[in-house]
């Protein structure tokens, strides 16, 4: 699992409270999906398994007038931005308790 901080987060990583995420930020949680050379991707903690492939981070390209994205469950950013050059990596204890992993 990683946690994408905020902007302000990520100035004051250590005042992100684990133990006490709130709603927005338990959205922020994504699991490791598979590795592809350099790139890295990632899918939503609040997805299971993919009912039907679709793509997590679609956005619209206005001068094409388009959806872009993989169009598959996995994504390698969020909110246009890399997740694996700004992730926090957790852990999870047997009980479901996370923690920032040292």
């Amino acid at each position: 699992l990683v946690y994408i901080p905020t902007e302000d987060e990520k100035v004051n990583r250590e005042g992100i409270d684990f133990h006490n995420l709130t709603e927005e930020q338990l959205r922020r949680i994504f699991f490791v999906n598979d590795f592809s050379g350099s790139t890295c991707y990632f899918r939503p903690n609040r997805i299971a398994k993919a009912i039907i492939e679709k793509e997590v981070d679609l956005s619209l390209n206005v001068k094409k007038n388009k959806l872009t994205g993989s169009f598959d469950i996995k994504t390698a950013s969020f909110n246009y931005e890399q997740i694996k050059n700004s992730c926090i990596k957790l852990k999870v204890n047997r009980l479901g308790e996370i923690s920032k992993a040292l």
